[in-house]
């Protein structure tokens, strides 16, 4: 699995070129990952896929989330949605047009604390919101599964 440690220094209305800033994960204690309990969802039109979690979830700095992912996109956008921000925003990014490897899982660790998140999310096509370029011809991702191995 490809394990990426995404870091912010300060928070940008454009996250554009933010996945040169992956690194490899730092080895930090954490549980073993548990499956995210809720509704999985996608749209072709819009080239994304989620879960609607069961219960609004906080999320601490050093998560990490396990996403298994299908279809045809070679780079993704990750989203944690917390609750009170529409869902047709960009709001709760943590990881900006990241390289989707050949078995489609990947390991993203949350870079902030985001809270009462209730829906996590990946979105492919060529230009997520208008504000993420992922490159010409990039195609849609669904999500398959999500995963939680909390810092400890």
């Amino acid at each position: 699995m490809l394990k990426l440690t995404l870091a912010l220094a300060v928070a940008t209305p454009s996250l554009i070129g933010m996945a040169s800033a992956i690194a490899p994960a730092q080895s930090a204690p954490q549980s073993a990952a548990v499956p995210l309990v809720g509704k999985i969802g996608s749209s072709s039109e819009w080239g994304s896929g989620w879960i609607d979690l069961a219960v609004p979830t906080d999320f601490a700095r050093g998560d990490r989330l396990v996403l298994r992912t299908a279809g045809p996109a070679a780079r993704i956008v990750v989203r944690l949605l917390s609750k009170g921000e529409p869902p047709d925003s960009s709001a709760g990014v943590i990881a900006a047009c990241i390289a989707v490897p050949t078995n489609r899982i990947l390991e993203v660790v949350v870079p902030e604390a985001h809270r009462s998140v209730i829906q996590v999310s990946v979105h492919g096509l060529e230009n997520p919101w208008g504000k993420y370029d992922c490159g010409r011809g990039n195609g849609r991702v669904t999500l398959e599964s999500a995963s939680l191995a909390r810092v400890k």
